[in-house]
């Protein structure tokens, strides 16, 4: 099953903690200040542990087999496959209809939740009442 809407990610990690730590992969290499600032997002969540492995596709299929959530925006229908625990994919852009069919091919299968988790939606509402008022 695929479901795809807002998700609070915090409480989606919290219901992981009490079982067992969450390895929480990150699939791509955020900037310096973005990765302090979800490092320290994640320090708040018990049990949960970040992996920035890099951007090696070897490495991060390695990392994605005991992965309980993967964020990113692309990833390869190998690492959907390798991901046996995963339980959480976050998007962090706008829309998940690009990932829908690879989703429910590989790892939507398994009981996934694939999300559309991008924090924008009130920059991307200020700017269209700015558009607006331009005309």
């Amino acid at each position: 099953m695929v479901a795809v809407g807002a998700v609070d990610r915090e409480g989606a990690l919290a219901k992981l903690a009490p079982m067992r730590p969450a390895k929480v992969l990150f699939i791509w290499e955020p900037r310096p200040e973005l990765r302090d600032y979800l490092l320290a997002g994640l320090t708040q969540v018990e049990g949960a542990e970040p992996v920035f492995p890099g951007s090696d596709e070897a490495e991060l299929v390695e990392q994605a087999r005991d992965a309980d959530v993967i964020v990113g925006w692309r990833p390869s229908r190998e690492l959907l496959e390798a991901a046996g625990n995963l339980k959480l994919f976050i998007n962090p852009g706008a829309g998940v209809q690009h990932l829908v069919p690879l989703f429910r091919d590989t790892a939507g299968r398994r009981g996934a939740t694939l999300v559309n988790g991008h924090g924008n939606a009130c920059f991307t509402a200020q700017h269209a009442v700015a558009l607006l008022l331009a005309l």
